[in-house]
């Protein structure tokens, strides 16, 4: 749950859908741990969660597009270095 979701009267919007996104990421890919030892992805799919659960909601993803966008970028970069 994203911490504007805690608020009573704050309106949710796509922003708050990256942090949910995000956090779904750390329970596929991070045993619900939101650490990098518990991480089972390469470094830089890291780095896009921690980013879309930033509790600042201006340092997150700023749509589930831009999201994708760089989690797209961490696939195309992950299957360029097994060729």
């Amino acid at each position: 749950m994203s911490p504007e979701e805690l608020e009573y009267g704050v309106p949710l919007d796509e922003i708050t859908n990256v942090y949910t996104l995000g956090a779904l990421a750390f329970a596929l890919f991070g045993n619900y741990k939101r650490d990098l030892e518990h991480w089972s992805l390469p470094k830089e799919f890291y780095t896009v969660a921690v980013k879309a659960i930033s509790t600042d909601r201006t340092k997150r993803q700023q749509s589930i597009q831009e999201l994708m966008r760089e989690w797209k970028s961490c696939v195309d970069s992950s299957y360029l270095r097994r060729e």
